[in-house]
């Protein structure tokens, strides 16, 4: 409901505050009202890991990054995609996917594939895959990953503009050792 931190001093929260309210507003989830961006902040101090999602209809697959995602117990696995996307959709209808952690040094061409929640699906061509296949359930694994895991859907639920998958883990297999790809909050990069 309500968000303090100290992340940077009290001057320049304010000042920051000053140039969020003159900015153009816009509908996407940065612009956000209130404390609700710096309750934001806080939930970014925690480095996220940005993974990369594979699904496929057995002829055409999409790639895209996701940072909201985590274990539940061994065996289980959440992920939280936008219910406005056609991620999300595509991750319905598939059921199984591969989830990617990739190594630091490859930020640029994660980030790159962001646009692609938006995106329909494509040919394996316009990915950066490897000739590595999962081992259970045959999907393009991208180039460079350190480790994956094979999932399965299994349920989800809604909360706000967000659908919670509930996916069994399949699989999880390490590929190479590495720094494993996380961001935080800009604020917290600052301090």
């Amino acid at each position: 409901e309500y968000g303090e931190h100290r992340f940077i001093n009290r001057f320049h929260q304010f000042i920051n505050n000053q140039r969020e309210r003159l900015r153009k507003v816009t509908p996407n989830n940065v612009s956000l009202p209130g404390n609700l961006y710096d309750q934001v902040r806080i939930a970014y101090s925690i480095p996220r890991i940005i993974a990369l999602i594979t699904v496929s209809d057995g002829n055409k697959m999409n790639m895209f990054p996701t940072d909201l995602h985590g274990p539940c117990h061994n065996d289980f696995y959440l992920g939280s995609l936008r219910l406005s996307g056609k991620a999300n959709r595509q991750v319905e209808e598939a059921g199984r996917l591969v989830l990617a952690f990739m190594p630091v040094e490859q930020y640029k061409a994660v980030y790159q594939m962001g646009k692609n929640h938006m995106q329909p699906m494509l040919e394996l061509s316009n990915f950066p895959i490897g000739s590595e296949k999962s081992r259970s359930i045959q999907l393009p694994v991208p180039a460079s990953a350190l480790h994956y895991k094979e999932l399965q859907r299994l349920d989800s639920f809604d909360a706000g503009i967000h659908r919670i998958h509930f996916y069994r883990v399949l699989d999880d297999v390490r590929l190479q050792n590495g720094y494993t790809l996380a961001h935080i909050h800009q604020y917290n990069a600052q301090c």
